[in-house]
């Protein structure tokens, strides 16, 4: 299914095998545009949890049912190898029937932990955190964070620190998600010949269409109270 190529399972597997740099979607820091002009708009540090709300109303529609694929075992965007390390367990202890029966309450702390808290999105802008969320489930958690970090304007290490927050809450939050949603589409249509193919043919459409309901879902909660 077409829905099926958003989940964090076909790109999070993959990360290790793609190059990395503007061949693989990463901007460059020589090829990266400036950062948005700071102004009105600007953003100050936060600490807000849109994660629920996006979890329940964008994540499990994108994410779909149980599958297997060349990923493995997979439900709700949740590959086997994610919930043995979420159980801490090895990933052969996994079996087909506790895949099966995993529920939107089993995974939602999946999501939140190991990619929303790992990467501080609720320490982000508003917006701007849900944006990196929503990539980084399917591209991961370096280069979701990279891209953030080059679109700030500082070294793109993939670690989210106090650095990287405070530089981002300088940026107009509009002018950032919409960056942002641009080098997603950038890295996305990047992946037309990688060791599984042409990804992006297969399943383009779809990450492109996520890509900018995000973007647009993101900024539709600047008005929103904390």
């Amino acid at each position: 299914r077409n829905r099926r190529g958003h989940h964090m399972g076909i790109l999070d597997k993959l990360r290790a095998l793609l190059p990395v740099g503007p061949a693989a979607g990463n901007l460059s820091s020589a090829g990266s545009p400036p950062p948005p002009a700071i102004g009105k708009g600007a953003a100050m540090p936060s600490r807000h949890d849109d994660f629920h709300d996006f979890f329940r109303l964008k994540i499990l529609p994108y994410e779909g049912g149980y599958v297997v694929d060349h990923a493995g075992m997979t439900n709700m965007g949740v590959i086997a190898a994610t919930w043995a390390t979420f159980k801490g367990k090895p990933v052969e202890a996994v079996t087909e029937a506790e895949m099966r029966a995993l529920t939107p309450d089993d995974v939602e702390p999946v999501y939140r932990k190991l990619f929303w808290d790992a990467l501080r999105c609720g320490e982000l802008p508003r917006g701007v955190g849900i944006s990196v969320f929503d990539h980084a489930c399917g591209a991961g958690l370096r280069r979701a964070a990279q891209m953030l970090q080059r679109i700030s304007g500082v070294t793109a290490d993939g670690v989210i620190g106090p650095q990287t927050i405070e530089a981002a809450s300088r940026i107009n939050a509009v002018a950032m998600i919409d960056r942002y949603r641009d080098a997603r589409l950038a890295y996305y249509r990047s992946l037309t010949d990688t060791p599984n193919g042409n990804l992006y043919a297969k399943y383009g459409r779809g990450w492109d269409r996520r890509a900018r309901e995000t973007a647009e879902w993101a900024k539709a909660r600047l008005g929103d109270a904390p």
